[in-house]
Protein backbone atom coordinates (compact mmCIF):
# COMPACT_ATOMS: atom_id res chain seq x y z
CA UNK A 1 0.00 0.00 0.00
CA UNK A 2 1.19 3.50 -0.85
CA UNK A 3 0.52 6.91 0.59
CA UNK A 4 0.03 9.63 -2.00
CA UNK A 5 0.98 12.91 -0.35
CA UNK A 6 -0.60 15.85 -2.14
CA UNK A 7 0.70 19.29 -1.23
CA UNK A 8 -2.02 21.86 -1.89
CA UNK A 9 -0.63 25.35 -2.30
CA UNK A 10 -3.26 28.07 -1.91
CA UNK A 11 -2.63 31.59 -3.21
CA UNK A 12 -4.25 32.98 -0.07
CA UNK A 13 -3.46 36.64 -0.59
CA UNK A 14 -4.85 36.70 -4.14
CA UNK A 15 -7.98 34.81 -3.07
CA UNK A 16 -8.55 37.25 -0.23
CA UNK A 17 -7.99 40.29 -2.46
CA UNK A 18 -10.17 38.89 -5.28
CA UNK A 19 -13.09 37.80 -3.12
CA UNK A 20 -13.08 40.54 -0.44
CA UNK A 21 -16.72 41.39 -1.18
CA UNK A 22 -17.80 37.74 -0.75
CA UNK A 23 -15.81 35.99 1.98
CA UNK A 24 -18.41 33.25 2.48
CA UNK A 25 -19.37 31.49 5.68
CA UNK A 26 -18.76 28.08 7.20
CA UNK A 27 -22.09 26.77 5.87
CA UNK A 28 -21.85 28.59 2.55
CA UNK A 29 -18.24 29.01 1.42
CA UNK A 30 -17.46 31.10 -1.66
CA UNK A 31 -16.51 29.03 -4.74
CA UNK A 32 -13.19 30.17 -6.19
CA UNK A 33 -11.45 29.90 -9.55
CA UNK A 34 -9.01 27.03 -10.07
CA UNK A 35 -6.20 29.42 -10.98
CA UNK A 36 -5.48 30.07 -7.28
CA UNK A 37 -4.80 26.43 -6.29
CA UNK A 38 -1.80 24.24 -7.10
CA UNK A 39 -1.67 20.52 -6.18
CA UNK A 40 1.65 18.68 -6.33
CA UNK A 41 2.66 15.10 -5.62
CA UNK A 42 5.55 12.79 -6.46
CA UNK A 43 5.84 12.29 -10.25
CA UNK A 44 5.43 8.51 -9.90
CA UNK A 45 1.78 9.09 -8.87
CA UNK A 46 0.93 11.60 -11.63
CA UNK A 47 -1.12 9.97 -14.39
CA UNK A 48 -1.18 12.58 -17.12
CA UNK A 49 2.07 14.05 -18.31
CA UNK A 50 1.13 15.66 -21.64
CA UNK A 51 -0.12 18.07 -20.60
CA UNK A 52 0.76 17.51 -16.98
CA UNK A 53 -1.78 18.01 -14.22
CA UNK A 54 1.07 18.50 -11.74
CA UNK A 55 0.77 21.91 -10.02
CA UNK A 56 -2.82 22.43 -11.20
CA UNK A 57 -6.11 22.46 -9.32
CA UNK A 58 -7.07 19.13 -11.01
CA UNK A 59 -4.44 16.52 -10.25
CA UNK A 60 -4.71 13.12 -11.99
CA UNK A 61 -3.11 10.35 -9.94
CA UNK A 62 -2.40 6.62 -10.13
CA UNK A 63 -3.47 4.54 -7.12
CA UNK A 64 -4.31 1.05 -5.99
CA UNK A 65 -7.33 0.18 -3.90
CA UNK A 66 -6.24 0.54 -0.28
CA UNK A 67 -3.77 3.36 -0.95
CA UNK A 68 -4.12 6.45 1.23
CA UNK A 69 -4.32 9.96 -0.18
CA UNK A 70 -3.25 12.81 2.12
CA UNK A 71 -3.81 16.50 1.46
CA UNK A 72 -1.53 18.97 3.24
CA UNK A 73 -2.11 22.71 2.77
CA UNK A 74 0.33 25.60 2.58
CA UNK A 75 -0.16 29.17 1.42
CA UNK A 76 1.34 31.96 -0.59
CA UNK A 77 0.82 35.36 0.99
CA UNK A 78 2.45 38.75 1.09
CA UNK A 79 3.38 40.80 4.15
CA UNK A 80 0.70 39.30 6.41
CA UNK A 81 0.86 35.58 7.15
CA UNK A 82 -2.26 33.71 6.02
CA UNK A 83 -3.12 30.06 6.49
CA UNK A 84 -5.53 27.74 4.67
CA UNK A 85 -7.23 25.14 6.85
CA UNK A 86 -9.37 22.51 5.08
CA UNK A 87 -12.42 21.46 7.05
CA UNK A 88 -14.31 19.20 4.62
CA UNK A 89 -13.81 17.26 1.39
CA UNK A 90 -16.91 15.68 -0.16
CA UNK A 91 -17.88 13.96 -3.43
CA UNK A 92 -20.40 15.76 -5.60
CA UNK A 93 -20.17 14.14 -9.06
CA UNK A 94 -18.69 11.21 -10.91
CA UNK A 95 -17.79 7.83 -9.45
CA UNK A 96 -16.89 7.68 -5.79
CA UNK A 97 -13.25 6.51 -5.74
CA UNK A 98 -12.32 7.26 -2.13
CA UNK A 99 -13.61 7.05 1.39
CA UNK A 100 -14.82 10.24 3.05
CA UNK A 101 -11.66 12.26 3.79
CA UNK A 102 -11.17 12.86 7.49
CA UNK A 103 -8.97 15.35 9.33
CA UNK A 104 -5.95 13.92 11.12
CA UNK A 105 -3.43 15.62 13.41
CA UNK A 106 0.06 14.16 13.05
CA UNK A 107 2.86 14.93 15.51
CA UNK A 108 6.10 14.07 13.73
CA UNK A 109 9.55 14.75 15.15
CA UNK A 110 11.11 17.13 12.62
CA UNK A 111 14.59 18.65 12.34
CA UNK A 112 15.01 22.32 13.26
CA UNK A 113 18.20 23.96 12.00
CA UNK A 114 20.67 25.27 14.56
CA UNK A 115 21.30 28.99 14.00
CA UNK A 116 23.72 30.40 13.41
CA UNK A 117 25.11 27.51 11.36
CA UNK A 118 28.08 26.13 13.30
CA UNK A 119 31.54 26.47 11.72
CA UNK A 120 31.76 22.67 11.61
CA UNK A 121 28.72 22.53 9.33
CA UNK A 122 24.94 22.50 9.54
CA UNK A 123 23.36 21.01 12.65
CA UNK A 124 19.82 20.46 13.84
CA UNK A 125 17.74 19.39 16.80
CA UNK A 126 14.52 17.40 16.73
CA UNK A 127 11.25 19.03 17.76
CA UNK A 128 7.69 17.74 17.77
CA UNK A 129 5.58 19.58 15.20
CA UNK A 130 1.84 19.49 14.49
CA UNK A 131 0.70 18.64 10.96
CA UNK A 132 -3.01 18.93 10.18
CA UNK A 133 -3.97 16.89 7.11
CA UNK A 134 -7.03 15.40 5.41
CA UNK A 135 -6.82 11.70 4.52
CA UNK A 136 -8.90 9.25 2.47
CA UNK A 137 -8.46 5.67 1.30
CA UNK A 138 -8.88 4.68 -2.36
CA UNK A 139 -11.82 2.28 -2.66
CA UNK A 140 -12.22 2.09 -6.48
CA UNK A 141 -9.59 2.46 -9.19
CA UNK A 142 -11.25 1.19 -12.35
CA UNK A 143 -9.37 2.57 -15.36
CA UNK A 144 -10.15 6.22 -15.91
CA UNK A 145 -12.51 6.50 -12.94
CA UNK A 146 -13.04 10.17 -12.17
CA UNK A 147 -14.43 11.77 -9.05
CA UNK A 148 -15.34 15.41 -8.70
CA UNK A 149 -15.19 16.56 -5.14
CA UNK A 150 -15.35 19.81 -3.24
CA UNK A 151 -12.66 21.04 -0.90
CA UNK A 152 -13.86 23.45 1.77
CA UNK A 153 -11.29 25.57 3.56
CA UNK A 154 -11.01 28.70 5.63
CA UNK A 155 -8.40 31.41 5.45
CA UNK A 156 -6.91 32.52 8.74
CA UNK A 157 -4.81 35.66 9.00
CA UNK A 158 -2.16 36.46 11.57
CA UNK A 159 -2.33 39.91 13.09
CA UNK A 160 0.67 42.06 13.96
CA UNK A 161 -0.25 41.65 17.65
CA UNK A 162 0.12 37.87 17.37
CA UNK A 163 -3.53 36.81 17.21
CA UNK A 164 -5.31 34.85 14.51
CA UNK A 165 -8.56 35.80 12.75
CA UNK A 166 -10.69 33.83 10.27
CA UNK A 167 -11.09 36.07 7.22
CA UNK A 168 -13.16 33.88 4.89
CA UNK A 169 -14.51 30.50 3.86
CA UNK A 170 -13.94 29.15 0.35
CA UNK A 171 -14.30 26.05 -1.82
CA UNK A 172 -13.15 24.72 -5.15
CA UNK A 173 -14.14 21.61 -7.04
CA UNK A 174 -11.19 19.60 -8.29
CA UNK A 175 -11.41 16.35 -10.20
CA UNK A 176 -9.10 13.47 -9.50
CA UNK A 177 -8.95 10.75 -12.12
CA UNK A 178 -7.65 7.62 -10.44
CA UNK A 179 -6.02 5.07 -12.75
CA UNK A 180 -4.60 1.74 -11.63
CA UNK A 181 -0.86 1.26 -12.12
CA UNK A 182 0.08 -0.30 -15.48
Amino acid sequence: MSTVNIEVVVDAQTIYNTYQSNLGSFASPTPIAHEYIYMVTQPVFVTSTTPTTQATADLNITCNVGDNVRWTFSTLSQEVAMYALPYQISTFAGTNVMSTPLPIMLQPDEPIMTLPVPAAGPAYTGATQYDYIMQATITNNDAGTAEQYKVYFMLVQASSSGGLTTVGYFSWDPTITVNPPA
